[in-house]
C-alpha cells in the first residue's frame, strides 16, 4: 500500500486472533506508507495496533489528516503500533500530523505505541482515550519522540499521558 485515498474508511472490523498474533486493518513491513485522510473507527483486535501495524527496520509511516474513533486493542495500541527489531542499522520513522484520536482503548497504550527510531506527532488531538497501563502515546527502547502543537485532553491512563522508556543499550 503506497497511499490511500481520502474517501477510505475502515470500520467495524473484529480481528481477534485465536493464535495470539497481531491482526489489523493495515499491516506494513519494511515499506514506506502514506495515509492521507483515512478514517478508522470501531475496530477491535486481540493483538497490537487494531488499525495500523507497521513492523520491520526500514521505511516511513506517514499519517496525515486521519481520524481514529472508538478502536480497541486488548494488547498494545488501539490505533497505531510501530515495532522494530533491536538492530543498530534501523532507519525507520513514524510521522503523524493533523490527525484526531478520540475514544480509543488499548490495554497497555491507548493510541500510539512505537519503538521507531524517530516519531514526530504534530498538530494532533488526543481526546478521551483510555488505557490500563502505559500512556496515551508510548515510545520505548530505541525510539525518540517529538510532540509539537498537539492537544492531549480527557485521557485516562494509569501511569501517564506520554510515556518513554529508556533504551536497554
Amino acid at each position: 500500500l503506497a497511499s490511500s485515498a481520502a474517501s477510505d474508511v475502515y470500520k467495524r472490523q473484529d480481528m481477534n486472533s485465536s493464535a495470539g498474533g497481531t491482526t489489523c486493518c493495515l499491516s506494513i513491513n519494511n515499506l514506506n506508507c502514506v495515509l492521507d485522510g483515512v478514517t478508522f473507527f470501531d475496530n477491535t483486535t486481540g493483538g497490537g495496533g487494531s488499525c495500523i501495524d507497521k513492523f520491520g527496520e526500514n521505511g516511513t509511516l506517514e499519517i496525515n489528516k486521519c481520524k481514529f474513533y472508538d478502536n480497541k486493542s486488548n494488547y498494545w495500541a488501539s490505533c497505531v503500533w510501530v515495532g522494530t527489531s533491536r538492530s543498530d542499522n534501523r532507519n525507520d520513522q513514524c510521522l503523524i500530523t493533523d490527525s484526531v484520536f478520540k475514544g480509543n482503548y488499548g490495554k497497555y497504550t491507548s493510541t500510539v505505541a512505537t519503538s521507531s527510531e524517530n516519531c514526530v506527532i504534530k498538530n494532533c488531538l488526543f481526546e478521551n482515550n483510555e488505557c490500563d497501563s502505559g500512556g496515551t502515546v508510548n515510545v520505548s527502547h530505541y525510539g525518540t519522540l517529538e510532540v509539537v502543537d498537539t492537544d492531549i485532553t480527557g485521557n485516562i491512563c494509569t501511569s501517564c499521558l506520554l510515556y518513554t522508556s529508556p533504551s536497554p543499550r
